[in-house]
């Protein structure tokens, strides 16, 4: 019988992601995030995660799709069979903002100005904190966390995410 051990050296995950809006004053984001890593004499990778969040007042309801772009660099420490370390990412988040009058059935109007919508891409980055570790032969969890910033409208605006993935090692 032979079995499988992780490649440190590789890593693919796919999971759910959460996270406060790039630029929704409230509520929370919600949606799946992937990455890739390779370690050799530098450690990188690339992520990307898609989410959503509507948050809803007396007159409109407004939907951000956020689709988070990132080259990370990597720091990690094997642990065991598995891995531990920090997630270093920057690159673009693009938005897309639809904003629907609420009522308007009621107000009358032919169409126009009860529905806006808008794309724009925002610089961002994350610190991450992960553990990542196999379960069955290459096949395991990922857990990581950490602060956010967005530059929206010309200021920084903090925040932070969360991920649990499954995780292999190929």
């Amino acid at each position: 019988m032979t079995t499988t051990t992780a490649d440190p050296q590789r890593r693919v995950d796919l999971g759910v992601f959460t996270a406060l809006p790039a630029a929704l004053g409230t509520g929370l984001s919600s949606g799946v995030g992937a990455g890739v890593l390779h370690a050799g004499w530098l450690t990188w990778g690339l992520r990307a995660s898609y989410a959503q969040a509507t948050e809803y007042t007396t007159t409109w309801a407004t939907t951000h799709r956020e689709f988070r772009l990132r080259a990370v660099g990597v720091l990690q420490r094997s642990l065991g069979r598995g891995a531990v370390g920090l997630r270093l990412g920057v690159g673009a988040t693009l938005l897309y903002e639809s904003r629907a009058r609420a009522q308007a059935a009621r107000l009358g109007d032919a169409g126009t100005g009860l529905d806006t919508s808008t794309w724009a891409a925002l610089p961002g980055g994350e610190l991450e904190a992960f553990v990542a570790l196999p379960i069955v032969g290459p096949v395991g969890l990922g857990l990581s966390g950490g602060p956010s910033l967005h530059v929206f409208q010309g200021s920084v605006t903090p925040g932070w995410l969360a991920q649990l993935t499954a995780v292999w090692w190929p």
